[in-house]
């Protein structure tokens, strides 16, 4: 379900939400009624683990780098957010709406790009797909995946090969940079 025009997006709120629930070993259900209205009801598991309030919670430090970091999605606000983030951080960072923009923007690159941030699900280009061209051209880039799907809906549907780097949408913006700062400093070639 989308509400988004054609080339607008994917739409993938429900499928964002059916994924943090489920995660969280939670259920979601939908019922809804033409000219009446839409119920969603979130079911989460009780649990009997304390939550800190944020002030208790010991603070974090966030990874920085001064790596290159192309970031694709077709979403522009996630896409924005994303590359503030890691600016922040300390990364240059690329950005591209699209599998075909992103191409061009590798290849107008003279220098190394040493990480690939991409959703998995976009228009005309798959993540995936994106991912096995440019590293066909930049063997040395790390690839990190980022989806609003479920795990499982992703591996059941065959989108990504197992041992691929994923990081689930919505994401920390903390998450994010860890993620970014354990894939560049692996060691060796496989870290796609």
């Amino acid at each position: 379900f989308t509400t988004k025009g054609v080339g607008k997006g994917t739409g993938l709120g429900l499928a964002t939400s059916y994924g943090i629930v489920s995660q969280a070993g939670g259920t979601i259900t939908i019922d809804s009624t033409l000219g009446v209205g839409t119920i969603v009801r979130v079911l989460l598991p009780i649990t009997a683990d304390a939550v800190l309030p944020p002030r208790h919670r010991k603070p974090s430090v966030t990874p920085t780098g001064h790596e290159t970091v192309l970031v694709v999605d077709d979403d522009a606000a996630v896409r924005g957010v994303t590359a503030t983030a890691l600016r922040r951080q300390g990364y240059r960072v690329l950005e591209a709406d699209s599998g075909t923009a992103a191409l061009q923007q590798s290849r107008a690159e003279s220098g190394r790009i040493h990480a690939l941030v991409t959703d998995v699900a976009m228009p005309h280009m798959s993540g995936p797909a994106l991912a096995a061209q440019l590293v066909r051209e930049r063997p040395e880039m790390r690839v990190l995946y980022v989806s609003g799907y479920a795990d499982d809906g992703i591996a059941h549907h065959g989108i990504l090969d197992d041992g691929v780097v994923l990081l689930q949408k919505p994401y920390d913006i903390r998450e994010l940079a860890q993620r970014v700062r354990d894939l560049l400093e692996l060691k060796g070639s496989d870290a796609t």
